[in-house]
This record gives structure tokens, sequence and C-alpha cells, in this order.
């Protein structure tokens, strides 16, 4: 038992400078549909991307939504989880790190589940980093209707976008006037079932970069949204590309967004696999742009003991007839002798 002890006191003392080095949380579970936001940082060789970011659905990779932004030397990810009840994992790989004086390249794995029931609501982006106005998007994900409050930093003119607004939208909130407001407890938005409305943020001049948290909340589900500041003099500094961040611009009229399904044409974007001709699927398969396997693909058991069988029967009834028409069959035939039938006939003309 003390052996034991002293095991397990062991490796906790190898794996507990990698956990210390890494502070990357991540949840254990998420319901369908929920945005994933975590924050990855420690003293990296160089810069992490979306190179560096993989996805696995049991042991097999698997494709996600996300987006990877540095922001004063750590790293925020966000990602939009999948309608696939499983379990899952996020891993940071081909990326160098100081644990203590050594470097270390092991790869940085957190675990997560899945659960069968949907989120109340998701919101994308879950991280941003902007020099000028932006928007978030919210997406009601029950039957029934819902309500998301919002709560944001100082400095904010929010409001959500509208339907058929004859005048300009922040004309119709505050009177067409250039100017910064305080936000004092936030505002709320009302979605049916399905519905997507997307929050506009609008702020003047920025002097300072700051990272701030806007907070949305609905029936228990929180998100706190890091968002960056950056002074309008500097460099955004995240790894989207340039056509990825136009689409922070806010939008005068919104658009009526009807909740399309997704229509799946590859294995690949339904996490699912293409097993191998030695390989056979141990669960659902269906039919994509191949046969697509939903569970894991298992190799067919060897048949080699039925086939030595076979072989093994197969010899014994060659072995068998060989034997009947040697011994048994050619031995029944009796030799014919013309000088015994000769004296046999002779016998019997005599009487």
């Amino acid at each position: 038992m003390l052996n034991k002890i002293l095991v397990v006191g062991f490796l906790f003392l190898l794996i507990l400078p990698l956990g210390l080095a890494v502070d990357f949380n991540v949840g254990e579970n998420y319901d369908k549909g929920e945005t994933l936001i975590t924050k990855l940082s420690g003293n990296f060789i160089g810069s992490v991307s979306e190179d560096n970011v993989f996805f696995y659905r049991r042991h097999m990779r698997v494709p996600m939504e996300f987006e990877i932004f540095n922001i004063e030397d750590e790293f925020y990810i966000y990602a939009l989880i999948p309608s696939y009840e499983d379990n899952y994992s996020i891993s940071i790989e081909d990326v160098e790190y100081y644990v203590g004086q050594d470097i270390s390249e092991e790869n940085i794995v957190r675990e997560f589940s899945i659960s069968n029931k949907s989120a109340i609501f998701s919101v994308n982006p879950g991280v941003v980093s902007s020099n000028e106005s932006f928007y978030l998007e919210v997406q009601n994900l029950q039957a029934g209707k819902i309500e998301i409050s919002y709560d944001s930093f100082s400095g904010f003119e929010l409001g959500v976008e509208e339907e058929n607004e004859d005048e300009g939208f922040w004309d119709s909130f505050f009177g067409g006037e250039d100017k910064e407001e305080e936000i004092i407890g936030g505002d709320s938005v009302e979605l049916k079932s399905g519905e997507k409305k997307k929050i506009d943020f609008k702020f003047g001049n920025v002097t300072k970069s700051s990272l701030n948290t806007i907070s949305l909340s609905s029936g228990g589900l929180n998100y706190n949204i890091p968002v960056y500041l950056i002074k309008n003099s500097d460099e955004v500094n995240a790894t989207e590309e340039e056509e990825e961040e136009e689409i922070i611009i806010i939008i005068e009229e919104e658009e009526v967004v009807e909740e399309e399904e997704e229509a799946w044409e590859t294995c690949a974007e339904i996490n699912g696999t293409k097993c191998e001709d030695n390989e056979e699927c141990d669960g659902l398969e269906i039919d994509t742009d191949v046969r697509c396997c939903l569970a894991d693909c298992v190799k067919e058991e060897s048949s080699s003991f039925i086939k030595i069988f076979g072989w093994i029967l197969i010899a014994f009834i060659f072995g068998f007839l060989i034997w009947f028409f040697k011994f048994r069959y050619r031995g029944a035939k009796r030799k014919v002798s013309l000088l015994g039938v000769g004296r046999k006939g002779a016998g019997k003309g005599v009487r």
C-alpha cells in the first residue's frame, strides 16, 4: 500500500510542473450549440495560432468553428460547440513553452463532453479584438421565447438592430449626436425560438488600449465575452485575417435571419470518418459523399481459424476418398480365373 502511494505521489510531482506552467481552463461539460470561451497563458516560445489548435471527438480529429486572439501575450479562444453528444478534447500542438528552466513540446490537452440537451442560447463571436464598433450575434436555441440580459463596461452606446427603421439606427436611439454614454445596469433583448439578433456596441475615440468584459445571461447560462479595445493608432493584435476583421461593422438595418438547417455535404463536416477496406463501422453508418461512419472504425475480425478448419476438412474428405477407392472399392472386386471357369463348365458337362 505504501509503495502505491509513493508511485502516485511521484507521478503527481512529475505532472504538477506542466500544469503550473500553462494556464488553460476548459469546462468539463457543455450543451449542444453552446459557445466555448477559454484563455491560454504561459511562457511560449513564439506565438500560438489557429494552426496549433485541434479538436478531437474521442480519438478522431474533427473540424470545429473557432478563432484565437493574441491579447497582451495571452491567447483567447472561442469555439462554437457542435450538436453531437460525445466526448471531445481541445489540443494545442506543435508549440514550445517553458516548464521551469526546461523547454517542453508536450501537447496541451483538455477534455470536455457535450450533453444531449441544447444550450439556452449561443453568442458569436465569443472574443472581440477591435479598434472600431462591433456587434455580438445571439441566437435562441430553445423551443420557446427567451430574454437575454447583457451588461457592458462604461463608454458604450448599446442597442439591438431593428427592422424597417426609417431613420438611422443610432439616430433613433441617441438623437443623432456623436457622443459617448455610460451604461449602468445594461439592457436585454427578447428572441423567439431559433431567432438571431445582433447587439451593437458603438464607442467613440479610444485613447488607450484596454481589456474589458461584456456579460450576457439567460436562464442560468452566462457568457463573459473578453473585449479588447485597441487605441486607434495601434495595430490590431489578433490572429484574424483581414477579411474576417471586416465583419465587425455595424449594420443600420437588420436583415431577418431565417434559421436554416445545416446542409452537411461531406463526411468530415458531420464529424464522421470513412472506414478502410479492412475495417467496419461499429455503429451508425450513413451515406454522404462517401459511406460515412459516425462511430469508430474497427478492423474486421480475422477469419484465419475458419480458413484453417476448412482446409483441414477438405484434406480429410480427399484422404477418405483415396482410402475408399484404393482399399474398399478395389478390394471388393473379385479376380476372375478363366481356368476355374473352364473346370466348372467341364464338371457340369460330365454330369
